[in-house]
């Protein structure tokens, strides 16, 4: 009986919490919608719109694979150095995680409820499904291009993630106390460790929200929620601190590359309108083009 009420419990705060979520992204999405410039309908049918979006998501994928192909001697040295940081903090992941795992008593791991949440893909790529598709059904260019970037910041991050997890095969913190222990190429959800995957699902999307509305208050709110998803991670003793920071960078990385890439088309589109005149006179339709 008593089993059976805690199950019951555990549904309906999860209940509540998914709720919670749900409303939070569609209120800053309408908020970003009502607010910003650019809100409009397009003039576009849903097969045009989802053959463009097609294109720039091959296209922003292949670029996003690609990059490092493309990096200067200065970017290598930022990557080395990251990498190197990276392995600096491998070495009080052991004191982290036994200075944050030693109060996990139930009242406090609920605390964290919510940010365990926002980093479950199942829920996230759901939601951002849901936004890009009342976009493309009411031809609203702002929400569908907005739902397509949360798309595509989920998947290339996740990809590279899943990637690295299965190359390094990181034990958890809760399978050993020894950081350094990797078993390498491994699909066993115990030792899959490195990097955390609910962190990059909360960067990637927390990201794209931040920098699509682009102010002071939704770069601390986003990114304070996704922190307290990675926090989440280490309490409940499933990863270790640097699972935590790695997954935290991709997710970043991948939601800020691709609204700026997004942003970069803008200024293209812009930059041609910009050359194109159109003078109506007596002799009819005049079109010039300044190169």
């Amino acid at each position: 009986m008593y089993t059976g009420i805690c199950i019951q419990e555990r549904l309906t705060n999860s209940f509540r919490t998914y709720l919670s979520l749900f409303i939070l992204f569609f209120s800053i999405l309408n908020f970003n919608n009502v607010f910003s410039q650019g809100s409009h309908k397009a003039k576009t049918s849903i097969g045009q719109d989802l053959g463009s979006d097609a294109k720039i998501f091959l296209d922003d994928g292949i670029s996003y694979y690609t990059l490092p192909f493309r990096f200067s001697g200065k970017d290598w040295l930022f990557t080395l150095a990251g990498a190197g940081a990276i392995g600096g903090l491998m070495t009080i992941d052991d004191n982290v995680k036994n200075a944050v795992v030693s109060d996990n008593d139930t009242e406090t791991s609920r605390s964290w409820t919510v940010g365990k949440e926002y980093g479950n893909i199942l829920f996230t790529g759901t939601g951002s499904v849901l936004i890009y598709t009342a976009g493309l059904l009411t031809h609203n260019k702002k929400i569908r291009v907005t739902g397509r970037m949360l798309i595509q910041s989920l998947l290339y991050s996740g990809i590279a993630n899943s990637g690295i997890k299965y190359i390094t095969g990181r034990s958890r913190p809760y399978v050993t106390n020894d950081q350094y222990q990797f078993n390498w190429f491994q699909t066993n959800n115990d030792y899959i460790s490195f990097p955390s995957g609910h962190t990059t699902v909360a960067f990637a999307v927390s990201s794209v929200f931040a920098e699509r509305i682009d102010t002071w208050w939704s770069r601390v709110f986003f990114y304070t929620l996704a922190a307290v998803t990675g926090y989440s991670r280490i309490h409940d003793n499933q990863h270790w601190l640097t699972d935590v920071v790695m997954g935290g960078v991709i997710g970043f990385s991948s939601g800020y590359f691709t609204v700026h890439r997004e942003i970069d088309r803008d200024k293209k589109k812009s930059s041609v309108a910009d050359k194109m005149n159109f003078n109506l006179s007596l002799k009819g339709l005049d079109f010039e083009y300044n190169f």
